[in-house]
């Protein structure tokens, strides 16, 4: 089940926060780059955030999350994550199909190009890439559009 997360419940930031460190200590891994900005959120950041969380809950236990962000009619998706957990189990793919369904206007989301389960899932959904960069750092990303 999908639902609104009430991000001022510290119970729920916490929850939101242990998933988030988990999921995108992977995704450091993989871009081999610890430096990810989520890893460096805290309660008090993700509870002073513009964005709004969508929680995917199983078997009583928060499994999943995602945020949005709206700017000028646009909805950025500013983070998908996924306790280890409950990896493989299609939760990332229906909090993605959610928001779409729920915003049905132009969705834009950037993840490292070396984030291939990301880039699949995007592009899976119809996502198309509109742009490629890199950090001052040197770490490629890639921009998708819908």
């Amino acid at each position: 089940m999908i639902q609104r997360l009430s991000m001022h419940e510290n119970i729920v930031a916490e929850q939101v926060l242990a998933i988030q460190l988990r999921a995108y200590a992977l995704e450091a891994a993989l871009l081999n780059y610890p430096d990810l900005p989520p890893l460096k959120d805290s309660v008090y950041t993700l509870q002073n955030t513009n964005e709004t969380f969508y929680g995917y809950v199983k078997d009583n236990e928060l499994a999943g999350v995602i945020s949005i962000e709206e700017n000028e009619g646009v909805y950025i998706i500013c983070r998908v994550a996924v306790n280890p957990h409950f990896h493989r189990q299609g939760i990332a793919q229906e909090l993605l199909n959610f928001i779409q369904e729920r915003y049905s206007t132009t969705l834009v989301v950037t993840t490292g190009v070396a984030n291939t389960p990301a880039v699949r899932l995007y592009e899976k959904s119809g996502f198309q890439e509109v742009r490629r960069f890199y950090m001052p750092d040197g770490l490629e990303l890639v921009t998708f559009s819908k």
